[in-house]
């Protein structure tokens, strides 16, 4: 949800490759602090895996469709989703393949809202699971050329260091600080993209 926008809007990378790029990121994230936090506890491994069975199926299928959507119709549903907050898991991992992102915001919201999950085992499950959506969506763009190692790999890199100093703020954070701090950066970054596509800037 951060990748995608600033990816867009302000190093002006075309959508599809920034997409390519936000996924394999994902994947470094999953790998690096979901393993911290699945070692510190936080993490609830069967409610992860659970979940993870109906968000891979939905990124898989919106993967496939997403070459049919047109670039500003992406950034609108991006920002549109963001603001509404869907609870499904089966929608998280179809944004995930549509608008290619791990989809952990709408998953943090799912388990934080609908389900009533604490949200610190909510946000460290999400970690644990974006990996899986991403990978799955992943493979599909990669075969269809979407995926640049010369943009994914400093992206990946950089985003791994930020989570890997990410396990060590949230295990201290207080949770109010963690759901206003994630309000206001979902909040900020749908508003980005519906006015990115409005104005023709994606």
């Amino acid at each position: 949800m951060v990748i995608l926008p600033l990816l867009v809007l302000v190093f002006d990378v075309d959508i599809h490759y920034a997409m390519g790029a936000s996924l394999v990121s994902m994947i470094a994230i999953s790998s690096g602090a979901a393993a911290a936090y699945v070692k510190k506890g936080y993490s609830n491994v069967r409610v992860g895996m659970f979940l993870e069975i109906a968000t891979m199926f939905g990124a898989l299928f919106e993967a496939f469709m997403v070459a049919k959507v047109s670039t500003p119709a992406i950034g609108i549903i991006f920002g549109v989703v963001l603001l509404l907050g869907f609870s499904l898991m089966f929608v998280a991992g179809a944004l995930s393949g549509r608008l290619g992102i791990g989809s952990g915001a709408f998953k943090v919201l799912a388990m934080d809202h609908a389900m009533s999950i604490p949200f610190k085992v909510s946000t460290t499950t999400s970690n644990f699971m974006i990996g899986v959506t991403a990978a799955a969506s992943a493979g599909i763009y990669l075969r269809r050329g979407y995926v640049e190692p010369g943009l994914a790999m400093p992206v990946m890199l950089g985003v791994l260091a930020g989570s890997l100093v990410g396990v060590r703020v949230m295990v201290t954070a207080e949770t109010i600080w963690l759901r206003r701090i994630f309000g206001m950066v979902i909040v900020a970054s749908a508003l980005e993209m519906i006015y990115g596509a409005a104005t023709g800037k994606l």
